[in-house]
């Protein structure tokens, strides 16, 4: 199943993202338009580093500082291109697309 994000644009939605409700729509219009094969490529590509194991630190000038492994975790790729195996698996994707998904293996 391919979900269309776009349609679910709000004045609300719009407002929690620092956005006015228009430009909230043209910016995810504009997702939905752009190369889909070029995102899946990009999120291949990052679900390969991810899988291979790296170590993530997440720093924000706010004081958050996590490190986390990646070791051992299957992502999972939204890249709005379904394949059959996917279809089969029951996976929903989304536009506009290009996400990556991971949960961590250890915490320290």
């Amino acid at each position: 199943m391919l979900r269309i994000e776009y349609c679910l644009v709000t004045e609300e939605r719009a407002q929690a993202l620092g956005l006015e409700h228009t430009q909230c729509r043209e910016v995810m219009l504009a997702g939905c338009v752009v190369n889909q094969q070029e995102i899946a490529d990009k999120t291949r590509q990052l679900a390969n580093i991810i899988q291979e194991g790296h170590e993530v630190n997440i720093q924000t000038p706010f004081g958050t500082n996590i490190k986390l492994k990646l070791v051992g975790r299957k992502p999972i790729r939204s890249d709005s291109i379904i394949s059959k195996e996917e279809a089969s698996q029951g996976i929903v994707k989304f536009l506009p697309s290009g996400c990556v998904d991971s949960t961590p293996r250890t915490f320290y």
